[in-house]
């Protein structure tokens, strides 16, 4: 959780001035970057374990359980952060500017890092060779 709670409060530092302490565009990033990494998780399993993507049939089924997904992540992360920032700002006071630099660093390749990992398990379910029975 400590890495949500850096993500969370970098993000809510960047907002601060439009968010104050709610910081609602930190929760929407972290909840996104949650499903984001939740979706990856899922399509592996499906991918590798269940032999290939769900039809066509099942994908309202998947949209419906992605807005479940998704709803329950901002409900959760709302409670769990609420009025948090001046916690963790007090946390990480001691930063140095090395430190800041490189998380802060981290923390933007995040979430292009986990949509490439994202687009890469999707092509390696395509292309993983299906066993005829």
């Amino acid at each position: 959780m400590k890495v949500f709670d850096y993500f969370f409060y970098r993000v809510a530092k960047t907002y601060y001035k439009n968010d104050g302490v709610g910081a609602a565009t930190a929760v929407v990033g972290l909840s996104a970057l949650q499903f984001l990494l939740i979706t990856i998780l899922g399509l592996s399993w499906i991918g590798f374990v269940l032999g290939g993507l769900a039809s066509p049939n099942h994908s309202k089924t998947w949209g419906n359980a992605a807005i479940v997904v998704c709803t329950l992540l901002l409900v959760y992360n709302s409670f769990r952060y609420y009025n948090k920032y001046p916690l963790l700002a007090k946390r990480w006071e001691q930063e140095s500017k090395k430190q800041k630099r490189v998380r802060g660093i981290l923390i933007i390749l995040a979430i292009p890092l986990v949509f490439a990992i994202m687009v890469l398990i999707m092509w390696l379910i395509q292309t993983k060779p299906h066993s005829s029975l």
